[in-house]
């Protein structure tokens, strides 16, 4: 027998749990199942970093006690993502997640591959972010880096991974 407990929210008309936050359409990717591809044709738009803070503001009062921060690519806009994020905490929402396409980890061959990970791993852990996922298409490397259109990612991925953990971040597979 299938268990509805999940349903009575909704049927007793209360707000679902969790909010889901696109921060904008812009993208760096070329994904093909996705409308915000960078090579899709539209004019671009983000959400006003104070729209969203007045958004969060509200949302515990609602009962929200998740958000998601998406795109496009929220990690397109790091800094705005971690002063939302730090909002969100100091709001009262418990559960503060978002993701990235993988650009970040492109191109580790680069000098400043370690450097730029670091960075990027000491500013969420400055948060109180607590899921990263890294989207993946496939598990074969090739068709995966050829649908997003960075090089190298998987292996960046890998080499990331460590520098992640090193400051408590511990990323999921989407």
């Amino acid at each position: 027998m299938p268990k509805f407990s999940n349903l009575l929210p909704l049927v007793r008309r209360r707000v679902p749990g969790q909010l889901v936050i696109q921060l904008t359409d812009r993208c760096n990717a070329r994904c093909p199942q996705c409308g915000m591809r960078t090579n899709e044709p539209f004019k671009r738009t983000t959400l006003s970093t104070d729209d969203v803070k007045r958004i969060l503001d509200v949302a515990p009062q609602k009962g929200i006690r998740v958000v998601s921060f998406t795109g496009g690519e929220p990690l397109l806009m790091i800094d705005e993502l971690v002063a939302l994020i730090k909002h969100a905490a100091a709001a009262g929402i418990e559960y503060i997640r978002t993701g990235t396409n993988g650009f970040y980890f492109a191109r580790p061959d680069r000098p400043s591959f370690e450097l730029r990970i670091n960075k990027l791993a000491e500013k969420l852990a400055g948060t109180s972010l607590r899921n990263l996922w890294i989207s993946v298409d496939s598990l074969d490397p090739k068709t995966h880096e050829s649908m997003r259109g960075f090089k190298d990612v998987i292996h960046g991925i890998e080499a990331a991974l460590p520098i992640l953990h090193s400051h408590g971040i511990y990323p999921s597979a989407n």
